[in-house]
């Protein structure tokens, strides 16, 4: 029998996932005559590398796979959701709110969705084969966690080969939310 849902919870501060530098071009960068960029006296364009990581961005990696572990049941398959099952993955993040805000919601970068793609290329090869096979985003935000509260994440990945997509959200919402009340 395959896997119907995993919930993974994970405490330890988020992170986004790690962007590689960026080299803005000008237009000193571009031949006046044709108008194509020149790579030949710019090379770092294209291979420029940066800093790959933020400082949390380690230990939130380590927590995430390591929960994921955790979370996972015991069968004979080394991933729970095979390559051919289309799934739908959803979070919810809780971050640490800064001493000088005062918004209720984080409208600031990183954005939500640089917190998902973080997770979802995590969580491959531990819960799935290739995270091609997320084929649907569950309800999930980025939230202040309240001052005394984990930070952390809420991960569901469900599986709607088996499921129907309203089935799996009606279990996420009686199963989530306990470890950190908004």
């Amino acid at each position: 029998m395959r896997e119907q849902l995993i919930i993974v919870k994970v405490v330890g501060e988020p992170a986004p996932w790690p962007k590689k530098g960026v080299r803005i071009v000008t237009k000193r960068d571009f031949d006046p005559q044709t108008g194509s960029l020149i790579t030949s006296h710019h090379p770092q364009v294209f291979k420029r590398k940066a800093k790959r990581h933020s400082d949390r961005w380690p230990n939130w990696e380590r927590a995430v796979r390591a929960q994921a572990v955790e979370a996972l049941p015991t069968h004979d398959h080394p991933v729970p959701f095979s390559k051919d099952v289309p799934i739908a993955l959803g979070a919810s993040f809780f971050i640490p709110r800064p001493k000088s805000v005062k918004r209720k919601f984080p409208t600031v970068i990183p954005d939500y969705d640089n917190y998902l793609y973080a997770i979802s290329n995590l969580l491959e090869g531990i819960l799935y084969e290739d995270d091609a096979q997320v084929v649907m985003r569950l309800p999930g935000g980025l939230f202040y966690a309240d001052v005394g509260k984990n930070t952390g994440a809420e991960i569901t990945v469900c599986n709607l080969e088996s499921n129907h997509p309203l089935q799996a959200l009606m279990a996420i919402e009686n199963g989530m939310t306990a470890m950190w009340p908004i």
